[in-house]
């Protein structure tokens, strides 16, 4: 279970420094800034289900100590 979570907080920080990266490069005068928010909204979902992923795996390891 321990190796699991730190894959998945691997993970969790990888998206959260790319996900800074894409506001500025999905900043477009080309694009209407809803595209651009829905992009953005759906990588914070995955944010929010990584991170929720995270407790679960904090839960079970819990349970079997």
């Amino acid at each position: 279970m321990a190796k699991t979570r730190e894959q998945l907080i691997a993970t969790l920080n990888k998206i959260e420094k790319q996900c800074q990266g894409y506001e500025k490069k999905l900043a477009s005068i080309f694009v209407p800034a809803q595209q651009s928010a829905l992009a953005i909204d759906g990588i914070t979902e995955q944010i929010a289900r990584l991170k929720l992923r995270i407790k679960d795996c904090e839960r079970l390891e819990a349970l079997c100590k």
